[in-house]
C-alpha cells in the first residue's frame, strides 16, 4: 500500500504543483489520502517485518548430540 498508493499519490501531488494546476479542496483531500496510505502502508510493512523476524525465533534450537 505504501508503494502503490502512498508514493504515487505524493508524486501526483508534486507533479500537479510543478505543472501549475490550480489548487483547491482536491489538493487537501488528496494530501490526506496520501498520508493515510503512507501510514497504513508503513504499519503493514512494520508488522510483516516483525512477524518475519519472530518466525525464525519460534523454532527450538537443535539438540546437542552426546557421544
Amino acid at each position: 500500500m505504501a508503494l502503490t498508493m502512498g508514493f504515487t499519490s505524493g508524486t501526483g501531488l508534486l507533479f500537479a504543483f510543478l505543472v501549475g494546476l490550480p489548487s483547491g479542496l482536491w489538493q487537501v483531500t488528496h494530501a490526506q489520502a496520501h498520508g493515510a496510505a503512507q501510514l497504513f502502508g508503513w504499519a503493514g510493512l512494520f508488522t510483516m517485518g516483525v512477524a518475519c523476524r519472530e518466525a525464525g525465533n519460534s523454532q527450538p534450537p537443535p539438540q546437542a548430540e552426546h557421544c
